[in-house]
């Protein structure tokens, strides 16, 4: 647990930073203080989705680049750039706020996500220090779990700390230096209680690119292609319902989600990931928890597309947060367990890529292609349907699969 913390430490600053986003950048593009961008209504919500989105896009292009590093110069180097990149791009982000310079501010949230590909190199060190399946997976959804704690946290520090209403020293810069600050927190913390979990070498080649390409490879031969296809139509059907679910309260119901609906949605899923899931993966098997998890999302996405209140919309999106976070975990599980040891770094760095990609998906499917919100729930529904059934079709093949690589790890533990 000891070795593990700086790993949670990480974990949390990674999505608090993606987090920081969406109640920081609103508030300042929208506002009628605003000094970043003065031209018209169209020109903000241009600049808005620009922010939105370079985090992401960067992340696809990072998370690879780093797994690969990792797998070839070993962890805790790896950590090392990867933790100075975070605190550069986070600092870099708060003076663009500062001197109200929204170039600046693009060129800080690219570095920020293309470190923050780090992520992936969080869910490696943890395959590295339990190769039991029960353990692995009953880790994946504490860090799961601190994942969604620091989305929770980054809504708070941007609509609190960010806002000189509160205190007049408040501003949009400082929940981004104390990102910052955390970072160099969580870097002094891996050089003392962190030890590499992987110090084999092998020789790189740098190619910008391979992220897309790779994940392009992996999705048209690679074994690997259904379970990262699955996993993509998994966060993309959840990310559709978490995104839309401040805009679908305001004009479907004229009532913005309250702190006490975003704080239970928040805890619903740390419940569900942390907790939980250290009970289901006692009682079922490590292809049944995802496999039935995304079942019971679909169906419930399904009926809460009729919900007529705001209260019973609340509800139903916590009861989807607490499915999706086990689900979650245990897709993170079995990508895990379908690859070998050798390539671990590059396979979770390649499932980072998966969620970048579907972060840059998710807004867009929203924003261009729906006209009722309504329509988001069901098309969510029939997503996570969809998944339920390719992976219950592929549950045979993927098991043999899963067998056949823990027989060889068990191999080489013996020798």
């Amino acid at each position: 647990m000891k070795a593990s913390f700086p790993i949670f430490l990480l974990y949390f600053i990674d999505n608090f930073s993606l987090a920081l986003v969406i109640p920081v950048l609103s508030s300042v593009i929208f506002g009628s203080q605003s000094h970043l961008i003065t031209s018209s209504l169209f020109w903000k919500n241009i600049s808005l989705a620009t922010l939105g989105t370079v985090f992401p896009l960067a992340l696809l292009f990072g998370a690879p680049l780093i797994g690969t590093l990792s797998d070839a110069i070993g962890r805790k180097k790896s950590f090392y750039i990867t933790i100075t990149g975070m605190v550069l791009g986070n600092l870099l982000v708060a003076f663009a706020f500062y001197i109200s310079h929204f170039i600046l501010l693009v060129l800080g949230r690219l570095i920020s996500g293309f470190f923050s590909g780090n992520t992936g190199l969080c869910l490696t060190v943890i395959s590295d220090l339990n190769p039991d399946q029960t353990k692995r997976s009953k880790y994946f959804g504490y860090l799961t779990g601190i994942g969604g704690f620091g989305w929770l946290c980054a809504m708070f520090a941007g609509g609190v700390l960010a806002n000189r209403k509160f205190d007049p020293h408040f501003s949009p810069s400082l929940p981004f230096i104390i990102a910052a600050l955390m970072g160099i927190m969580n870097l002094i913390a891996l050089i003392y209680l962190f030890k590499e979990t992987h110090p084999k070498k092998k020789k790189i080649k740098w190619e910008f690119t391979k992220g897309p390409r790779k994940l392009i490879k992996v999705f048209r031969v690679s074994k690997l292609r259904f379970l990262l296809f699955i996993q993509s139509l998994f966060l993309l059907s959840w990310m559709m319902i978490f995104q839309s679910f401040s805009s679908y309260s305001l004009l479907e119901f004229n009532s913005p989600p309250t702190w006490i609906a975003l704080c239970f949605l928040g805890l619903s899923w740390i419940l569900g990931s942390s907790l939980i899931n250290r009970f289901l993966i006692k009682w079922f098997s490590l292809m049944n928890i995802p496999c039935y998890g995304l079942l019971a999302l679909s169906l419930l996405l399904c009926i809460a597309s009729f919900a007529h209140k705001f209260v019973s919309l609340s509800v139903f999106d916590c009861a989807a947060a607490f499915i999706a976070s086990f689900t979650a975990a245990n897709i993170f599980n079995l990508i895990s367990f379908s690859a070998s040891s050798r390539i671990q770094g590059e396979i979770m760095g390649l499932s980072q890529a998966v969620i970048a990609m579907v972060q840059i998906l998710a807004p867009i499917a929203i924003g261009l292609f729906f006209l009722h919100y309504t329509l988001i729930y069901l098309t969510a529904s029939a997503i996570a349907l969809g998944a339920f059934l390719l992976l219950l079709f592929h549950k045979p093949s993927l098991q043999s699969k899963i067998d056949e690589i823990q027989a060889e790890k068990n191999l080489n533990e013996q020798a």
